[in-house]
């Protein structure tokens, strides 16, 4: 049992707790990226005590108990790192053709980077901080969930965060110290509501041995909802009784996770989906998440005095014969001049990612459907140019507007950094790099030198395929 608690305490919590803390500043001690996957290795370790039998003990593990432990802690950090690197490298492979090599030697099986690629996605990637820390957020999510479910259950996330903090000093300090029982925090909870929603909406929250994830998946699916960040309550079976394992900063992480990578776009925990006013939350939250990018889009190209259109269902005729594009090819979220070009832009609220596994996943989603979606609207806009050119004298007031020598072009734009902005078919601009596009300083214009000793190529978008031409000229 202590092993668990150890980790919890001393390890994952505090490193919740640092991350927490520079979330805003990415003022990290270590390496950013590192950091990330350390915690993702003490995430699927507790995880794991979900499985386990435990047995409490009346006495305090002793110096040689901590000596050992943080041994065996250490070699479990060295596996989970060599696991999840594994993945990356795979998933890194899946994206490049051609980037990683592998290296059987002495029994240990290695990936690493070939010669030509070594460090070239990290150098291209290394502005994703600032596209992350730019990205758009609705600070409101939060404030108003817990003022809805506290209409409903008569308790709210912070209520719940409160008490168990209040159970956690009660019961750590007690003789002998031990953890509170999943019965007996329902329990508290019941006395203090008449909502008969308040137990599904625990056990949502609630990770334990009928709903973990297994380590294969929690390594190939990060984004699984069967993990520690979605389901902060982890249970332990100690003595055969259910007891709860959570801290302040793993609560406020999983709470984070949930409003920006999960009600959203749509998810809840399953429990959840039996409680009517949970549903219609989730729905409420999905719908407001459309506007949540395209509003300060629009704030941006309004700002600028960039000619714009937003949400294009139809296309407007002098003589009143609109053409509806609704279904066919669809709506648009914004079509603007800028220059000597014409837009179509549409926006995409896409999960959080933070490793390459996560980003192949968005890579998939652009392939298969994205990019097919922008090709229709773009032969479509093409084959109904003067629809297009009359559509913008009336709407954009600007009756002698011809488009013969303008471009059209397609472009995405996304809240949040992804690695396929390196090599899309179509140019992805995250919000931050949208703004200073808008400002002049196109970022697909640029190029890097490479390699980085002794450069004598110059690599520009789409710097995958690219490199690619450069190392492999019949590519």
């Amino acid at each position: 049992m202590f092993f668990f608690l150890f980790i919890s305490i001393f390890y994952h919590e505090e490193s919740a707790k640092l991350s927490y803390k520079t979330q805003n500043n990415y003022n990290l001690p270590v390496d950013y990226q590192y950091f990330a996957l350390y915690r993702r290795v003490l995430k699927m370790i507790l995880q794991q005590s979900c499985l386990q039998d435990l047995v409490s003990s009346n006495s305090a593990p002793d110096q040689k108990w901590i000596q050992r432990s943080v041994l065996s802690i250490e070699k479990l950090i060295y596996l989970g790192h060599y696991l999840f690197g594994q993945v990356d490298a795979i998933s890194e492979e899946k994206i490049t053709n051609g980037s990683i090599d592998i290296i059987y030697e002495s029994g240990l099986i290695t990936f690493i980077n070939t010669k030509e690629w070594d460090n070239f996605l990290p150098s291209l990637s290394q502005h994703f901080i600032l596209d992350d820390r730019n990205s758009i957020v609705d600070k409101n999510l939060q404030p108003d969930f817990n003022h809805r479910i506290k209409t409903e259950l008569g308790l709210d996330l912070k209520d719940i965060e409160s008490l168990l903090a209040y159970l956690n000093n009660l019961l750590h300090d007690s003789e002998p110290p031990r953890l509170c029982t999943l019965k007996e925090f329902i329990a508290i909870l019941k006395s203090k509501t008449n909502s008969p929603y308040i137990e599904p909406f625990i056990k949502g929250l609630i990770l334990n041995r009928e709903n973990v994830t297994d380590i294969k998946k929690a390594a190939i699916s990060p984004y699984t909802g069967k993990r520690i960040i979605h389901k902060p309550l982890l249970t332990l079976t100690i003595d055969g009784t259910e007891c709860i394992l959570t801290d302040q900063f793993s609560l406020l992480e999983a709470f984070n996770t949930f409003f920006q990578n999960n009600i959203t776009l749509g998810k809840i925990p399953k429990e959840w989906e039996q409680v009517p006013f949970l549903k219609k939350i989730r729905n409420d939250f999905k719908d407001r998440n459309k506007d949540i990018l395209e509003n300060p889009v629009e704030k941006l190209l309004k700002g600028y005095n960039v000619d714009y259109d937003r949400n294009v269902k139809t296309l407007y005729a002098h003589d009143k014969g609109h053409l509806s594009i609704n279904k066919t090819p669809g709506e648009i979220d914004f079509i603007f001049i800028y220059n000597d070009t014409v837009y179509i832009a549409d926006c995409k609220n896409l999960t959080k990612r933070y490793e390459m596994q996560g980003y192949y996943q968005d890579i998939t989603k652009f392939t298969d459907e994205y990019n097919l979606k922008m090709k229709e609207k773009l032969e479509f806009m093409r084959q109904n140019l003067n629809r297009l050119q009359e559509h913008l004298q009336i709407k954009l007031n600007k009756p002698y507007l011809v488009l013969t020598n303008f471009k059209l072009e397609g472009i995405f734009i996304i809240n949040t950094p992804t690695i396929y902005v390196l090599n899309g078919l179509y140019k992805i601009y995250t919000f931050n790099r949208f703004d200073l596009f808008i400002k002049g300083d196109d970022f697909f214009t640029k190029y890097i030198d490479w390699p980085e000793k002794n450069p004598i190529h110059k690599i520009t978008w789409p710097f995958i395929d690219n490199l690619k031409k450069v190392i492999k000229p019949d590519f």
